[in-house]
């Protein structure tokens, strides 16, 4: 089984459970189970600010380096 990164890891945001920035901010909602395709996660971090829906941050996530790495199959 190959591994498949995750956007925490990726974006080393500290959000995963445990991480050092969880007790802070929270756990990400991405985190466990949707770390591969966070974009359609609501309350995810970008850019250090928790974003809102999955709607109203579609913008932001067409531009993110780590969605385009996962559809282009880089991540």
């Amino acid at each position: 089984m190959v591994y498949r990164a995750q956007c925490w890891e990726y974006n080393k945001c500290g959000r995963e459970g445990g991480g050092i920035n969880a007790a802070q901010l929270g756990t990400c909602p991405a985190y466990p189970d949707d770390g591969r395709r966070c974009w359609g996660v609501a309350g995810t971090l970008c850019d250090g600010e928790v974003q809102g829906t999955s709607a109203q941050k579609i913008d932001s996530c067409q531009e993110c380096s780590w969605r385009k790495n996962v559809k282009t199959g880089l991540a």
